[in-house]
């Protein structure tokens, strides 16, 4: 019976029981505080624990590279975010298909916030410096993120080591970014019979909000259904 109120509850109100779920977990456990752990000791890599991850050289290695092939070599800005994208749902038998098929078809937030993490290490750059291909800023910061491209909303990592010197920077692009995930959720909710093609940015984010917890929505997002071409 105990079960029964909040599933007929998550049934005619999706949004406002996963809101009221939220704040009621923030309420009771405060989010910890995590730190990737990428750093790896021993020479040689294996599956034991001291093995595991990359030594300083890799990483240097690793960033480098990716910053090579996205072009950026040069006029770095003093804020770079990378986001990895991802999906998630209640009820959708191929969520997988809609994550990062790069991360083995998990959503790639983990993946922006390593790579953030190994860039704003004072010893990659010092080598990446020394290897002469890419030329980072001693201002530039890199920040990892998450796209949520089901209910289109942004998650950040490790914005406690963020400096006041960056904030400014960072809450416009946050700022931007959220009026831009508006408008993207109203582009696509033109193709949901659920929704109305008179919805404003703001009703529309509210609308693939709660097509994402909803159990009665096994496709709630649609993904690439609607691509015409991919290149």
């Amino acid at each position: 019976m105990l079960a029964t109120v909040p599933l007929v509850f998550r049934v005619l109100f999706p949004r406002m029981t996963a809101r009221i779920r939220q704040r009621a977990t923030q309420l009771v456990q405060a989010p910890q505080l995590t730190r990737l752990r990428l750093e790896r000791a021993a020479e040689v890599p294996g599956p034991e624990l001291s093995r595991i991850g990359f030594t300083v050289e890799e990483m240097a290695a690793v960033s480098s590279r990716t910053l090579r092939d996205m072009g950026l070599v040069d006029n770095l800005s003093r804020l770079v975010i990378f986001y990895g994208h991802g999906s998630a749902c209640l009820n959708n038998p191929h969520k997988s298909a809609y994550d990062c098929g790069a991360c083995s078809g998990g959503m790639g937030g983990a993946n922006a916030r390593a790579l953030a993490m190994m860039l704003n290490d004072p010893r990659v750059r010092q080598l990446i410096a020394e290897d002469g291909h890419v030329k980072i800023p001693a201002d530039t910061l890199f920040i990892g993120g998450l796209h949520n491209t089901c209910n289109d909303t942004f998650n950040y990592f490790d914005l406690d080591l963020l400096p006041l010197s960056h904030r400014e920077e960072f809450n416009s692009v946050r700022e931007t970014l959220d009026a831009a995930a508006m408008l993207n959720a109203q582009e696509r909710a033109r193709r949901f019979e659920s929704a109305p093609l008179t919805l404003s940015p703001q009703a529309a984010h509210r609308h693939v909000e709660a097509r994402a917890e909803d159990l009665a929505q096994t496709r709630p997002e649609y993904g690439n259904s609607t691509n015409a071409m991919a290149v």
